[in-house]
């Protein structure tokens, strides 16, 4: 790609940005645009990736965006561990669907930066680190932005790639059929379907119901904090709920981690306050606040249904 196509391709990026409405700054939950490809001379949005390079790079696109929300999260005051976490999880994924579509060479020096992406998700889970991570944190983002970028790395399609898709199969061809025997005895009239039995109206979804009770816990938490009164029991309400809502998404993996993450939120929040009975040395009770707060953010994304 040539110069005069990168400067069309910037352009292009450029006003597809400014599309997006000043309002949503002021939302809780910030316009997240897919990642763009600038190749072939445009810029490409990767979302719906149906060849093995194009999930590659699409999952390659996402890390700048989620390496910059980390930085973010570790920089406010206090630290938003929480969401750092978060982030830090959804950049070990995505790095693991680029592993899946490399040659093993190159995908087992990627299984060791994973590694190291786990080790600072261990230490953003324990509520440490603060800005001291950030170094490890860019000197990794550096080597695998360099180290793996789609243009270096050769994308292994095998039977094993999720992405790869099966041949269509053959039509058979048609034949005539055979011809009719008049000594065979006749068949049975064709049977009448029975009658459809009257349909169901559908249930409310469990996962509808919880997060409606989780909402309702939540607040009911907070509020005995802020207020200064009793807060075991919200609290146990709360690791109820969401081991219910844990145990509903079997199916699905990534809000089965969001959940686990956001109990262990809680119990942080729970265990730093000795059971929200007192601060630690230099952390205020608005902090404290602040950091569960976080979460009804996140798990909007994942289980609100009127998001939908």
């Amino acid at each position: 790609m040539n110069l005069r196509q990168v400067t069309r391709a910037v352009r292009t990026a450029t006003l597809l940005l400014s599309c997006v409405p000043l309002g949503s700054c002021a939302l809780d939950d910030p316009v997240e645009l897919p990642p763009f490809s600038l190749s072939q001379g445009g810029v490409t949005p990767l979302a719906g990736a149906a060849s093995p390079e194009e999930h590659y790079e699409e999952a390659y696109g996402w890390l700048t965006k989620l390496h910059l929300n980390v930085r973010r999260s570790l920089d406010a005051q206090p630290p938003d561990y929480f969401s750092a976490s978060y982030d830090l999880d959804r950049i070990i994924r995505k790095l693991q669907t680029m592993e899946g579509l490399l040659a093993p060479d190159p995908a087992s020096q990627l299984r060791e930066h994973i590694a190291s992406y786990r080790r600072l998700l261990q230490t953003t889970e324990s509520r440490r680190g603060g800005t001291g991570i950030l170094a490890d944190l860019d000197r990794l983002e550096r080597e695998v932005r360099t180290g793996f970028s789609p243009a270096r790395v050769q994308i292994v399609v095998s039977s094993g790639n999720a992405v790869a898709s099966a041949p269509e199969p053959e039509e058979p061809a048609e034949s005539l059929p055979p011809p009719m025997d008049e000594s065979a005895a006749p068949e049975e009239p064709y049977p009448l379907p029975e009658p459809d039995e009257p349909k169901k109206a559908p249930s409310a979804s469990p996962a509808w119901l919880l997060y409606k009770a989780w909402e309702q816990v939540h607040r009911d938490l907070l509020d005995a904090y802020r207020g200064g009164t009793e807060t075991e029991q919200p609290y146990s309400r709360v690791l109820e709920v969401l081991r219910l809502l844990i145990q509903d998404s079997a199916d699905s993996p990534d809000r089965a981690t969001t959940l686990e993450l956001c109990r262990k939120a809680y119990e942080a929040a729970h265990r730093k306050t000795e059971g929200f009975r007192r601060l630690p040395q230099g952390v205020s009770k608005e902090n404290i606040l602040a950091e569960l707060e976080t979460l009804p953010r996140i798990l909007r994304v994942e289980l609100d249904p009127d998001r939908k």
